[in-house]
């Protein structure tokens, strides 16, 4: 008896667990057809945010979201509503002059190169013009830049 008690509930078991199985496919079936039914699309969704990759993942989220009863699961949430971040009003920036990153200096055709922007010019002599900046005079180490009618000394930095 011990034997056939065992394979009756090793057999009851069984079918439970594919009931389980089968409840749980229809569920999922159910709901995969009523989100792809295109009366559930349309109303869902307007036409024109159905473009790119994340526009498409947010329609999906959408046409599901539209059509899952609220759940009382504690172990799913339900979907959050989508919503943009909040922008920042952007300020301008003040320009900062440019840095001087080297000065090839000689009584003759000094010369030198700066850093605008993270961009490096080429070399400058006194009169030549870089990013907007025109080179104003070269001295062993410093640079006189000008720029809008403002002018700025720039210096080389001291080695530490």
């Amino acid at each position: 008896m011990n034997g056939r008690s065992r394979d009756l509930r090793a057999t009851v078991a069984a079918v439970l667990f594919l009931l389980t199985g089968l409840y749980l496919a229809a569920r999922v079936w159910e709901t995969a057809r009523e989100v792809l039914r295109p009366a559930t699309i349309a109303a869902a969704v307007p036409a024109e945010a159905a473009s790119g990759a994340v526009e498409a993942a947010r329609t999906r989220d959408a046409r599901v979201a539209a059509v899952t009863p609220p759940s009382r699961d504690p172990f799913h949430a339900p979907p959050r509503r989508w919503r943009p971040p909040p922008r920042a009003k952007e300020k301008p920036k003040a320009e900062a002059p440019p840095r001087v990153r080297m000065i090839l200096y000689d009584a003759v055709h000094p010369e030198v190169q700066i850093e605008v922007d993270g961009r490096i010019s080429g070399r400058l002599a006194a009169g030549n013009s870089f990013a907007g900046w025109t080179v104003v005079s070269i001295s062993e180490n410093a640079v006189v830049v000008s720029k809008d009618g403002k002018t700025h000394t720039l210096r080389l930095r001291s080695k530490p």
